[in-house]
């Protein structure tokens, strides 16, 4: 999602050249494929991606539909989020790691710092959640949120698994 439009429509016009046309529209038509505003990304999608460097959320948490899930992985400084407290707040929370999340996580220490979340709620880090050692979500209506603020050593282990022959 982009907030302004004319980079929205030209990130359309690019796939629709990347992937091919099937149409011989002239280029003043609407396009085929079309990045949309985030306000129709969070009402509308079942899994929610964020990567950004922002340093305010970029939607309404109340837009959030039931069993959506977001990756929430831009934000890595403490003063900067992506999401908004009603989005944490809303969501089964799991952190990519515990100690990274409560030095780094904007996202989720403006919330812990405000008092409108505890350490609690970040339910489970990625590991526990992997290995099953906790669950997270227990209803497919579950709002869920993972975490990350970038693990270097997880960065190493899927180059080394990428190069591996």
């Amino acid at each position: 999602m982009n907030k302004t439009e004319n980079p929205r429509k030209a990130l359309g016009r690019g796939m629709n050249t990347l992937l091919g046309s099937r149409t011989q529209a002239p280029p003043s038509a609407p396009v085929a494929v079309e990045a949309a505003d985030a306000r129709t990304c969070a009402s509308n999608s079942d899994v929610i991606c964020t990567c950004t460097t922002s340093s305010q959320p970029l939607f309404d948490g109340l837009l959030l539909k039931s069993g959506t899930h977001l990756n929430v992985i831009g934000a890595f400084q403490p003063h900067t989020r992506e999401v908004d407290d009603v989005t944490v707040r809303r969501s089964l929370v799991v952190a990519e790691t515990y100690d990274a999340v409560f030095a780094e996580a904007g996202d989720i220490l403006i919330p812990l710092n405000q008092s409108l979340i505890t350490r609690d709620h970040v339910r489970a880090d990625l590991h526990e959640l992997l290995s099953g050692k906790k669950t997270v979500r227990s209803s497919p209506q579950d709002i869920t949120l993972f975490k990350s603020v970038g693990f270097a050593l997880e960065d190493l282990a899927t180059a080394e698994l990428v190069l591996k022959p």
